[in-house]
C-alpha cells in the first residue's frame, strides 16, 4: 500500500492490514520519519524522488510470487 503521509492529516486513519506500507511525503523531516514509524511503514520516499524510486520501491517490499502455472 502506497500513502501520502499528509493526506488525511488532523483524521484517525486505520489501516487494512496489509503486509507493507510504502509512505511518501514531501517533508522528509524528523517529524515525516516518526509518523511514517508510527504507522508502520517499511519504508519512507520523498515525493521529489518518486520518478527515480517509486517502482524500485514497490519492487523491493513486494511478496515473492511464484511463477508457477
Amino acid at each position: 500500500m502506497v500513502l501520502d503521509l499528509h493526506m488525511s492529516e488532523g483524521v484517525v486513519v486505520t489501516l487494512p492490514n496489509t503486509p507493507k506500507v510504502l509512505a511518501i511525503s514531501f517533508a522528509n523531516d524528523e517529524e515525516a520519519k516518526e509518523l511514517a514509524d508510527a504507522i508502520g511503514a517499511a519504508r519512507m520516499l520523498d515525493k521529489m524522488e518518486l520518478s527515480k524510486a517509486l517502482v524500485l520501491a514497490i519492487l523491493e517490499l513486494a511478496p515473492l510470487r511464484s511463477h508457477e502455472c
